[in-house]
């Protein structure tokens, strides 16, 4: 995994955005509304072997949020994740979400391999009360990685029932390595299932045990706000693949407020890791303007 970070260390990460990713303030948005942010901590080690490499990084990965959300006065509240047979760990985040989504008006979800990297953009610029979802699509269509979510009824029922189609529609199964029978995994792959996405469609035509939602799919859709990819959830994206017009659309450039090093595991997750907390990411400053519950948002 070493050689990716070498060849993103070498590469020239580009210039700003120009304008920057990061939407202007929806005419939406409450002008109180509390923010805050929730992350999922594996006291364990990790949900599964595949991760275990780059657990050694859970603490600065996490003390990267703290630092941002204490610098603009978010509550950051840290759950830990709960593996189950039914539902490794990472479904733990619909949990989190739901416990403490009746404490705010918005509530932020990060992975933990998604990283603050300009801790100058604020939480109020992504929030949009006419919507109760707000998250970016990469090349496989909506990623749960980070996302907004608003406390409304809408929002609890989605959440609880991503959270009850692993059981009911075996969302919760794994792939074996040779056949990718559903897309995704996780409560991802529970999100594009309930909003019968295009991604999920294109899975179900091509394979008959792919279940298909009998629920109203495009009310979901019509509930969620897609961002560009680089508003909050930048991908590190090998020097090479940046000639495919997706791929630079979601590969990190600097300003960009996340960094997120979704899709890689093991070793070269490690090294990424390593390579982002070294280069990419910087805790805020008394020069970093302030936003929030301390600032003016």
């Amino acid at each position: 995994g070493w050689w990716y970070a070498r060849a993103l260390d070498a590469a020239d990460a580009g210039e700003p955005r120009a304008p920057s990713c990061a939407p202007e303030r929806s005419a939406a948005a409450a002008d109180s509304a509390k923010i805050g942010v929730v992350v999922l901590e594996d006291p364990a080690g990790a949900s599964t072997a595949r991760y275990a490499s780059s657990q050694k990084y859970a603490a600065a990965a996490l003390a990267n949020k703290q630092a941002y959300a204490a610098h603009h006065g978010y509550e950051l509240r840290v759950v830990e994740a709960a593996t189950t047979p039914e539902r490794p760990a990472p479904w733990s985040k619909l949990t989190a979400l739901r416990e403490n989504l009746k404490d705010f008006d918005w509530l932020l979800y990060l992975d933990g391999d998604a990283l603050i990297a300009n801790p100058a953009i604020c939480l109020e610029r992504f929030v949009d009360d006419a919507y109760d979802v707000v998250l970016a699509e990469d090349w496989g269509g909506y990623n749960t990685g980070v996302f907004l979510v608003k406390n409304s009824e809408f929002s609890r029922t989605l959440l609880q029932d991503m959270w009850d189609a692993a059981t009911t529609h075996g969302l919760s199964r794994r792939n074996p390595w040779y056949d990718h029978a559903l897309p995704f995994e996780f409560e991802q792959r529970a999100l594009h299932f309930l909003a019968d996405t295009p991604t999920w469609r294109q899975a179900a035509a091509r394979r008959a045990d792919v279940p298909r939602t009998t629920g109203d799919a495009a009310a979901i859709r019509n509930r969620i706000k897609v961002l560009p990819q680089c508003a909050f959830n930048s991908y590190l994206v090998r020097p090479g693949s940046r000639r495919d017009a997706a791929h630079a659309a979601a590969a990190y450039r600097p300003g960009d407020f996340v960094v997120h090093l979704a899709g890689h595991k093991g070793a070269n997750k490690a090294a990424l890791f390593e390579y982002a907390l070294r280069k990419l990411v910087a805790a805020p400053t008394a020069a970093t303007p302030r936003c929030g519950a301390v600032g003016v948002g």
